[in-house]
């Protein structure tokens, strides 16, 4: 049984935008995306696809769904906190929540791992690469440590050495 999916199953505060054929864009608000997320993909068989930011605050997560691509579309806010995290309930949204966390500074409020993902470990909290206001310079301050290496020693262990020696 297909239960039909309609922007105003999820209450007025969802409105369906335009959008080009074979794709569905709906404005939500930040707070209703996990439980909307959540309906789509266990009642309407979607997949999730992707989660798209910009660095204005805008929030983006497409599902795949059998007949169409469908994106919430949502604002964060004045001050770019943060957004409520779907990974509890769309397992597949995890990593790019983190990613988004990661590179833009907008954090998945609820996500049940919130270690960083896409930066090295020596990258200073504070800067966020693709982030509203970050320049060249800012990159320019991140202080390079040295890679720490772990020391293995015994019989039979040996050092294979990869890469120009």
């Amino acid at each position: 049984m297909t239960v039909e999916l309609s922007p105003r199953a999820f209450g007025d505060e969802v409105v369906a935008l335009a959008a080009p054929a074979g794709e569905r864009r709906w404005r939500v608000d930040k707070r209703a995306v996990p439980v909307i997320a959540q309906t789509l993909v266990r009642d309407h068989g979607a997949v999730f696809a992707a989660l798209v930011a910009t660095a204005d605050g805008r929030l983006r997560h497409v599902f795949n769904l059998p007949d169409a691509y469908l994106t919430l579309e949502s604002e964060l806010g004045s001050g770019h906190a943060g957004f409520p995290s779907i990974a509890a309930r769309v397992p597949a949204s995890a990593w790019a929540e983190r990613e988004v966390q990661d590179l833009f500074g907008f954090q998945p409020v609820g996500h049940p791992d919130p270690r960083p993902l896409v930066l090295p470990d020596d990258w200073p909290a504070h800067v966020h690469p693709l982030g509203e206001g970050v320049g060249k310079a800012d990159g320019a301050a991140v202080a390079r440590r040295e890679f720490e290496y772990a020391r293995v020693e015994g019989d039979n262990v040996f050092e294979v050495r990869v890469g120009p020696i």
